[in-house]
C-alpha cells in the first residue's frame, strides 16, 4: 500500500478545490446548489482548511439554512438531491460540527432527527413532506446515523443502526439482491423500472452498481460499534461489505466504490482480516489512477451532469482517501 501516493492525491485534490472558492466563501459552480458543495465543509475540516470551510458555512447559514434547521438552496435541490433529501443535510451538519459551528450543526441535527421513523429507526427518504408510510432507505439512514454519532446523539444513532441490521437480515431475495428502500413501514420496494434499477437495489454479477450504499451503511455501523461495543453492529457491517464484495467486477474501480473501500479499511483496523485491507488498497489505488491532471476527479458516486460532480467527486475522493490513509497509515500491511 503506497501511502505516499495517497497523500499526493489528497494534496492535488485540495489544491484544485481551493482554486474554486470565491471571495464570499462559495465554490463554483454555484448554480448547481448543494449537489456541488454539501461535502465540502466536512472535507476541508479533514485537511486543515477550517478557515475556508467556515467561510462557506457562514454563507450557507446566511443564505441557505432556514429557521427550522433545513437547507433551502436558492438554486433548489437538483439531481440526486431531489430524491435523497437527507443526504446533503447530513453532510452539512457533520461538517459544521467538526468545525465547532454549533449554531448551524445543532439546528441542522434537530431538523434531521425529526425525520427518523419512530418505529423502525430508519430515516424518511423524501424529507419533511414524507409521511410515516413513505419510503425509508439504507443510504439516508446511514449518513444520518453518522451525523448523529458526530454530535453525540447515540440513542438516535443506535435506532438507525438497528434499522440497518434489520434491513439486511430481512432481505427477501436470498442473497442475490440487496434492496435499498422500504415503504409502508416494513415492505421492501422490489418493483422499479430497469433504467433506474441501480438506485433501488444492488444486484450481484452486474456492473455499475451503487456500491457506496452498503459501503456507507458499513462505515456507520463500524463507528456505531466503536461507540457502543454492540457486536450486532460490527457483524452487520461485515455482512454489508461482504455482499458488496461479491457483486460486480468493477466494484473496486467504479466511481461508486469509494465508501465501500473506506468501510473495508475501518473493518480491517478492527478485525485484522487481510481481505478487508485488500479491498481498501484496490479501491484507493483506483481512485488515485482516476485523478485528472489538474487534481480533480470527474465523477461522484451518485453522478449528475458536469460540472457539478467534479466538485463533489473531488471532495468525496479526498474524504475517502483521507479516511483510508488515517485508518491504514499506522498499521503494517
Amino acid at each position: 500500500m503506497d501511502l505516499r501516493k495517497y497523500r499526493q492525491a489528497i494534496v492535488g485534490g485540495l489544491k484544485w478545490i481551493i482554486s474554486q472558492q470565491r471571495p464570499d466563501g462559495t465554490f463554483q459552480p454555484l448554480e448547481f446548489g448543494m449537489c456541488g458543495y454539501h461535502k465540502l465543509p466536512y472535507m476541508l475540516s479533514l485537511v486543515a482548511q477550517g478557515e475556508r470551510a467556515t467561510r462557506l458555512c457562514a454563507w450557507v447559514e446566511a443564505n441557505v439554512m432556514d429557521e427550522d434547521g433545513d437547507f433551502d438552496d436558492p438554486h433548489g435541490r437538483q439531481g440526486p438531491m431531489q430524491d435523497m433529501y437527507i443526504y446533503p443535510n447530513a453532510w452539512l451538519a457533520m461538517g459544521a460540527h467538526r468545525l465547532e459551528l454549533y449554531s448551524m450543526s445543532y439546528a441542522a441535527m434537530e431538523f434531521l432527527t425529526s425525520l427518523q421513523h419512530p418505529t423502525t429507526g430508519g430515516f424518511l427518504t423524501a424529507g419533511p413532506e414524507a409521511s410515516l408510510s413513505d419510503r425509508q432507505d439504507i443510504l439516508s439512514t446511514a449518513v444520518a446515523g453518522l451525523a448523529c454519532l458526530q454530535v453525540g446523539a447515540t440513542t438516535v444513532a443506535q435506532q438507525a443502526g438497528s434499522f440497518l441490521v434489520s434491513v439486511f437480515n430481512s432481505q427477501p431475495s436470498a442473497g442475490s439482491r440487496l434492496y435499498f428502500y422500504l415503504e409502508d413501514t416494513d415492505k421492501f420496494v422490489t418493483e422499479y423500472d430497469d433504467e433506474v434499477a441501480t438506485q433501488y437495489a444492488l444486484t450481484l454479477n452486474r456492473p455499475g452498481q451503487w456500491y457506496f450504499v452498503p459501503g456507507m451503511a458499513a462505515c456507520f455501523l463500524v463507528k456505531l460499534y466503536e461507540a457502543t461495543g454492540e457486536q450486532s453492529f460490527l457483524d452487520a457491517a461485515q455482512q454489508y461489505v461482504r455482499f458488496a464484495d461479491s457483486s460486480g467486477e468493477d466494484r473496486y474501480g467504479e466511481a461508486r466504490g469509494g465508501f465501500f473501500g473506506m468501510a473495508a479499511a475501518l473493518l480491517y483496523a478492527i478485525t485484522d482480516v487481510n481481505a478487508y485491507a485488500d479491498i481498501a488498497k484496490a479501491v484507493a489505488d483506483n481512485i488515485v489512477s482516476a485523478q485528472m491532471g489538474n487534481g480533480s476527479w470527474a465523477e461522484a458516486s451518485m453522478g449528475y451532469i458536469p460540472p457539478a460532480p467534479i466538485l463533489d467527486a473531488t471532495a468525496e475522493n479526498v474524504i475517502v482517501l483521507s479516511g483510508i490513509l488515517q485508518t491504514m497509515g499506522g498499521r503494517e500491511y
